[in-house]
């Protein structure tokens, strides 16, 4: 499992060891596919090589030298922490863990039907039975968090997968917010709030992590059974949206089309921010899109604070739909249904009570099937060809380079060139994802001169500048690329 990507071996990187329901060591599993690969490290489809049942596991491995690069050590033993001592029916089970000096590894229990944003995208016609369950067990994961005080800040279909029951598991909590405590990066681990320590800052937990977290990015050319998200940190929006940046100093986690209000105002997050969060998601089942969807982070922020909601005309929902909609996205947090106190009249009770929910047995739910089960659409997870050597998919090229924007000026981009065959853009300060192109026998790159050259596609043409004169070779290896890799 190691070799492909292994670190010096005389880096002997002295760090805390994870805290592990269960003891693992690398040499226990025998790989079957890479299921995910990103900036930070690979997922692995693996089984035990000693256990008869053959039961399929997925591993997570992190670089700790790059981690350290990027000061993204310290999302590691977040997610840790709070993995360690959750135990619920729809969170992702965190199996053991386990580091070498090279490398942190994480064992989950594999989840065979991919992401729920995949699954909303092949699946646009739910019926309303199957989105009242789907909600339920939302709302389920997060009468749970609260229990625990624990605010997951980045609740969205991509961070949200499906079993082989079909059931949802909910993942990625490198940007947890826990009530009254701040996470340590120095002693990697939660501390009282009201404790001394030195970190420099005064604020809260969402100052000292972004959510450019150690989860491994959606490739939707690897083996699809298993995709894990790399989430988006929007401390730094893109230079189209500096509008609003201009305007706030503030610093959020989540994804710009489930961010809340009260986060876009530069204010604490509450249980009720990821109350907002699920009001989307309900909307998303229904209309297929988000609430307040448009054409840049700049107009979705100003449709969120403006917070009008468009039933449209066209798709018609059920009245205690649009109702549970309408008080999951009230502005004030503490106002939602389910994000107030416990015991006060907007409570997770009060959110199971509304008539929405009137035919769901909340505590019945892990137990029963999803309605109409055998009517989903899994297409999704055989668009890559499972049996042609993904597990040898490469990065051919990777460097810094200047990206035209649709308002005509550059931004600085990491560029990755995959063997799959594809290329991500990334910014750089904060390795959000800014977009893919996909390669096929229709596109083909092009230099300009020796320090532009364009990626055609039948869709759009994408502008790039590079410092070193290495245009030409940019032609090349994309050119060759499509040629030797692309299957259409």
């Amino acid at each position: 499992m190691d070799n492909n990507n292994s670190l010096n071996q005389n880096d002997k990187t002295n760090i805390p060891e994870l805290k592990s329901k269960r003891d693992f060591k690398k040499e226990d599993f025998e790989i079957i596919s890479i299921s995910g690969k990103g900036s930070y490290g690979t997922v692995f489809k693996v089984k035990l090589k000693n256990d008869s049942s053959n039961k399929i596991y997925a591993i997570k491995v992190m670089e700790i030298n790059t981690m350290k690069k990027f000061k993204k050590l310290h999302h590691i033993y977040l997610e840790n922490e709070i993995l360690y001592q959750l135990n619920h029916p729809n969170i992702e089970n965190l199996i053991g863990s386990f580091k070498t000096n090279e490398k942190t590894y994480f064992v989950f229990d594999y989840l065979s039907k991919g992401d729920f944003s995949d699954f909303l995208k092949y699946n646009n016609n739910l019926n309303d039975k199957t989105i009242r369950f789907y909600s339920a067990e939302i709302v389920n994961m997060l009468e749970y968090l609260q229990s625990k005080n624990i605010i997951h800040r980045d609740l969205k279909p991509e961070n949200i997968m499906l079993d082989e029951k079909n059931h949802l598991k909910l993942i990625d909590f490198a940007t947890v917010k826990i009530i009254n405590k701040k996470f340590d990066k120095e002693k990697m681990a939660f501390i009282n709030e009201n404790e001394k320590t030195n970190l420099n800052d005064n604020n809260n937990i969402m100052n000292n992590i972004d959510n450019n977290n150690n989860n491994i990015d959606n490739n939707k050319n690897i083996d699809n059974n298993y995709n894990i998200n790399n989430n988006i940190d929007n401390n730094n929006l893109d230079n189209e949206d500096n509008q609003i940046n201009k305007k706030r100093s503030m610093s959020f986690v989540g994804s710009a089309e489930y961010v809340s209000p009260e986060i876009l105002s530069d204010n604490e997050p509450s249980f009720g921010t990821d109350i907002w969060a699920l009001g989307c998601i309900i909307y998303k089942m229904y209309y297929n899109k988000t609430p307040f969807i448009d054409k840049t982070q700049y107009l979705i922020f100003k449709n969120i604070e403006k917070n009008e909601i468009n039933f449209d005309s066209n798709i018609s929902i059920p009245e205690d739909a649009k109702d549970i909609i309408k008080q999951l996205l009230i502005k004030d947090p503490f106002l939602r249904l389910g994000g107030g106190n416990l015991g006060s009249k907007y409570d997770i009770n009060s959110l199971k009570k509304h008539p929405f929910f009137n035919n769901i047995n909340f505590d019945n739910l892990i137990n029963e099937n999803p309605p109409f089960e055998n009517e989903f659409n899994f297409s999704y997870l055989n668009t890559d060809s499972n049996n042609n050597n993904n597990d040898n998919i490469e990065i051919l090229k990777e460097d810094i380079l200047e990206k035209k924007s649709p308002w005509f000026h550059y931004n600085k981009r990491k560029v990755i060139l995959y063997s799959t065959p594809k290329i991500d853009y990334i910014d750089p300060k904060t390795n959000e994802i800014k977009g893919t192109i996909e390669l096929n026998k229709d596109c083909k790159a092009e230099h300009i001169n020796m320090s532009s050259f364009n990626i055609i596609t039948p869709n759009r043409t994408f502008k790039f500048k590079v410092s070193d004169n290495s245009a030409y070779i940019w032609e090349k290896i994309i050119n060759d690329t499509i040629k030797n890799y692309s299957k259409n």
